[in-house]
């Protein structure tokens, strides 16, 4: 079945598709229909991928830092001309509505481009060490950021766009090669990353695309000749990956799922808090690591702020992720949704109750879920300790008298400039130190 958008739907290794007679089927979480086939990538493939990207790096490693720069700014403009076609293409394939893609996946996928092709070299600059100790007084010495090598990149289906493309433009900014595996359940979204990496002219080798699956990821995880991986993914797939990274005491980052807690203080603006909670509990459908998934109030404004997070919620228009008026879309995979409903509609034995489990608004499609507002006087611990998106749960709470006299004040972190703390974290860059006698 051929794909109706214009990238590849083949692994991308040394800069060509790659074709091996094995494919599986993209299939679209709003109709639970398929909609085109993924060529799929097996062991062979991977050991292709790794030795094209440590060819590539023997030359990428060398290559000025301004001229990455260069290349990163064409991958960008590149991103601009096709973000269109990727807003649909997540939407199809991912579930989140088109101008969701463009808000969470697609722009901080341009800003970590913009930031990365201008400020690269700042970032990556040699420093000189200031010695603080009186017997180092006398010494000269500085650090200096080295590339890696050959970085695995294995990214998750939620974010499909935004998160490889975050983690690639660091690698690629601090000297490094890639080869990513997407998420089998959004390979087609993996894989246009590849492509456009491959339109904006980056050498053959530097960016590989892999669209293994199931154990034959191990392969890449395990292949000593990868430097680094980076890993987004649930707790229990990152020990594995920790576990068989350390074999051959390859480095790792990891980051894993959360259950993410919102507190809201007596003096909070409830309209501003009502909003910022349905946006972050609904987001993606509920499918985010750092989605609030739990609410604590105080209790003397909790009636007032659970009116309001009901009323924004009753508002929400479920449907065709392909629409402009669609709100939130189905849930990626009906496994994860059939939990989702066991886990929201499983009664406490203590006091709890729903304020609000919606139903759908306008059409739904296979894997869609309504999300609702439980609201407890006690601690649900399904709730608590347990993903059960989409809702938003939340429980009252009595302040000390020592604590509800203090005066609480707002903050907040920019998601953009976070991604970008990520990015550089991730960057996979080498500190080495030289001192001088």
């Amino acid at each position: 079945m051929k794909s109706p958008f214009p990238f590849t739907n083949a692994p991308i290794i040394d800069g060509q598709d790659v074709k091996t007679g094995a494919a599986f089927a993209a299939v679209n979480p709003a109709t639970e229909e398929p909609f085109a086939d993924v060529v799929r990538a097996g062991p062979r493939e991977i050991e292709m991928a790794v030795a094209s990207a440590r060819k590539a790096f023997l030359s990428w490693s060398q290559t000025p830092v301004a001229d990455r720069q260069r290349y990163l700014a064409r991958l960008l403009e590149q991103v601009r001309r096709a973000h269109e076609d990727i807003a649909r293409l997540i939407a199809t394939e991912q579930g989140k509505p088109v101008g969701e893609a463009r808000a969470v996946d697609i722009v901080p996928a341009a800003d970590t481009l913009r930031y990365l092709s201008r400020h690269a070299g700042e970032l990556l600059a040699e420093r000189p060490i200031d010695y603080a100790q009186i017997l180092f007084a006398h010494k000269k010495g500085s650090t200096r950021f080295e590339p890696l090598g050959v970085l695995a990149v294995v990214t998750p289906w939620n974010f499909p766009f935004g998160i490889p493309f975050v983690e690639i433009a660091a690698c690629l900014a601090a000297g490094n090669t890639v080869v990513l595996k997407p998420a089998s359940a959004t390979a087609l979204t993996g894989l246009a990353v590849g492509d456009l990496c491959r339109r904006a002219g980056l050498p053959p080798g530097v960016v590989n695309v892999v669209t293994a699956g199931g154990a034959d990821t191990n392969v890449l995880v395990e292949h000593p000749g990868i430097a680094k991986v980076l890993f987004t993914g649930s707790v229990p797939t990152g020990v594995e990956v920790m576990q068989r990274a350390a074999k051959n005491l390859t480095g790792v980052v990891l980051e894993l799922g959360g259950k993410d807690a919102a507190v809201v203080a007596a003096d909070a603006d409830l309209d501003r808090t009502a909003a910022g909670l349905v946006w972050g509990a609904f987001v993606n459908a509920g499918q985010t690591c750092g989605s609030v998934e739990r609410v604590y109030v105080v209790k003397d404004v909790a009636d007032e702020l659970l009116s309001k997070i009901v009323a924004r919620t009753k508002m929400l228009r479920l449907g065709d992720p392909l629409s402009t008026t669609t709100d939130m879309g189905p849930s990626r995979r009906p496994a994860s949704g059939t939990s989702s409903k066991r886990i929201s509609r499983t009664p406490s034995r203590k006091a709890r109750r729903f304020s609000w489990e919606g139903s759908a608004r306008g059409r739904r499609g296979g894997g869609s879920l309504p999300p609702s507002s439980p609201a407890s006087t006690t601690r649900c611990t399904r709730c608590a300790t347990r993903r059960s998106a989409p809702s938003c749960p939340s429980w009252r709470w009595t302040l000390s008298r020592k604590a509800s006299g203090s005066r609480t004040t707002p903050h907040s972190v920019s998601p953009l400039r976070a991604g970008r703390a990520r990015a550089a974290r991730r960057a996979g860059s080498r500190k080495s130190c030289t001192r001088e006698p």
